[in-house]
């Protein structure tokens, strides 16, 4: 798809502009850089549109065409201004309802939702109590007939659809690219899977619900090959790496964009070593170490779901092909004799762990000791390791330098417990090298990678 964006050069002009842009709702986000200046996107699909005329005859700005990647500069989602789906709902209801004096139209756009994410096929609509398709007005707007929910959320798919076909085409399309609704409530924080439980189809059904007899158990922990494939798996690309997952049973987070791209920019020495990811998930991370060319790379994961969207990545991305991706869908506590029982498998394979990836959230502190004794176990071959520590961390602890601190200490004292419990020669001492903010998860709280540096000596 064909979209028109700006290059500035003055920085001075890019508040002017986006302004301007939103005013004709026809900004989209994000405002990004590249070697020729700040970029502003647009939904304005040709050169000609008097408003591309009009911004780019100003001096020090530039007006492109751009064709590719629709998610590449936008953390992986396609997006819509919210005053987009606001205008066409205006128009869908003037156009297919009439009056009611039970429901007043200005009602339901009061409480109509506007923040959503499109993951294809999928819309995901935030969670809201006040904007939301769940909230009364609109309930009884349904319950009565006012407004056709099928009518409605099909209609609304097809707007959102970046190929947005004319009034002539087949709405109802299977091959359409977006074909499904959902709401996307809270992740349940005590569940260490991190499983969406509380999403909510609108439109379409997320799974085919005569694969599960009625057995969630079974559906959840050991899915067969028939259920895993009657979820629909949405589809992204982040840092030129696509990423599969079942918006059903795993969840995505696009705030991981900015790790992602910083293990591809950051880290020369993954190349020709090994990485150890702890909690691979659908390869948020996994999939950046293999992109750097690691030379293997051991990854647990126990959602069976998450492990079928990496395999599935893996497939997507080319990297099934080199067969250096070792998946294991179990506790990551197995990874000592995992990776031992490798080492047996192959004669001469001498484990070279450069990182080791512990992105878990809450907190990865489960995984902190197994870390320590992968490094015990392939002792000196390499004199330094990083360990990159996921943690959401209070912002008072991250501006005094306690976490940090604390991190340290922490990780010291469990390596001495494990040299004392096995008698281990290896010597070790924990350098933080770095804190690195990836994003905000809650008031004051952030998600941050602490990278600490082992030095390994005998």
């Amino acid at each position: 798809m064909m979209s028109v964006e700006f290059v500035v050069t003055d920085v001075t002009l890019v508040k002017t502009i986006k302004v301007k842009l939103e005013d004709c709702g026809l900004f989209v986000k994000p405002i990004y850089s590249d070697k020729d200046g700040m970029v502003i996107k647009s939904s304005i699909a040709s050169l000609k549109h008097p408003l591309a005329i009009e911004i780019g005859n100003v001096a020090g700005i530039k007006a492109r065409v751009h064709e590719g990647d629709k998610y590449e500069h936008n953390n992986g989602r396609l997006e819509h201004q919210s005053n987009s789906i606001m205008e066409f709902t205006k128009g869908y209801l003037r156009d297919h309802v009439s009056g009611n004096d039970e429901i007043s139209v200005l009602c339901l756009l009061d409480h109509l939702p506007l923040k959503y994410t499109i993951y294809p096929p999928l819309v995901l609509f935030n969670n809201s109590t006040v904007r939301s398709f769940n909230h009364p007005i609109w309930q009884k707007a349904f319950k009565l007939k006012f407004v056709d929910p099928n009518e409605f959320y099909s209609e609304l798919l097809c707007f959102l659809c970046p190929n947005n076909p004319n009034k002539n085409a087949n709405r109802h399309s299977k091959d359409r690219l977006l074909t499904h609704l959902a709401i996307n409530n809270a992740i349940v924080e005590s569940d260490i899977l991190r499983r969406p439980f509380n999403i909510q189809p609108l439109y379409g059904e997320l799974i085919d619900k005569d694969t599960s007899n009625g057995d969630d158990y079974t559906l959840w922990k050991n899915p067969s090959k028939e259920q895993l494939s009657s979820s629909i798996w949405c589809k992204v690309i982040q840092n030129g790496v696509t990423q599969i997952w079942s918006p059903v049973f795993t969840m995505f987070s696009r705030g991981n964009i900015k790790e992602k791209k910083r293990i591809l920019a950051t880290f020369p020495d993954i190349c020709n070593n090994d990485v150890v990811d702890l909690y691979a998930g659908i390869g948020y991370f996994t999939f950046s170490y293999l992109a750097k060319s690691a030379r293997t790379l051991f990854a647990f994961e126990l959602n069976p779901w998450s492990v079928e969207g990496l395999k599935r990545g893996l497939k997507a991305n080319g990297f099934d092909k080199t067969g250096n991706c070792h998946v294991y869908q179990e506790s990551n506590e197995m990874c000592i004799q995992r990776i031992t029982e490798f080492q047996a498998q192959n004669p001469g394979f001498q484990l070279r762990v450069r990182h080791i990836n512990l992105g878990l959230l809450p907190s990865s502190r489960q995984g902190w000791p197994l870390a320590i004794k992968l490094i015990h176990l392939q002792g000196a071959s390499l004199t330094t390791v990083t360990m990159h520590i996921h943690e959401n961390v209070h912002i008072k602890a991250i501006n005094d330098g306690s976490f940090e601190k604390d991190v340290v200490t922490e990780i010291g004292a469990i390596n001495e417990s494990i040299i004392l419990t096995e008698n281990r020669n290896t010597k070790l001492q924990f350098v933080n090298s770095k804190l690195e903010r990836i994003k905000t998860f809650a008031p004051d709280v952030w998600h941050v990678c602490l990278d600490v540096d082992v030095i390994v000596s005998t």
